[in-house]
C-alpha cells in the first residue's frame, strides 16, 4: 500500500498510475488525503457496464 508513494522512476517514464499528471493533480487538490500514502485511490470504469444485465449485452472493456 505504500509502493506508489515510495518508488522512484525517471521523469519522462510512466511505470505506474502514480507517475501520471492526474495522480499528481489529485494529490495537490486533496493534500490531507495524500499525506497518508496508505490511503487507497479507487478508479471506476463504467463504459457501458450494466449492473443488472438489463440490456442483454455482455460487459466488455
Amino acid at each position: 500500500m505504500r509502493w506508489h508513494g515510495e518508488h522512484s522512476s525517471p521523469e519522462d517514464v510512466m511505470q505506474h498510475c502514480s507517475d501520471s499528471i492526474a495522480w499528481r493533480h489529485f494529490n495537490d487538490v486533496n493534500r490531507d488525503f495524500a499525506a497518508e500514502v496508505r490511503n487507497v485511490r479507487l478508479g471506476l470504469c463504467t463504459d457501458g457496464f450494466q449492473v443488472f444485465g438489463i440490456s442483454g449485452k455482455s460487459y466488455s472493456s
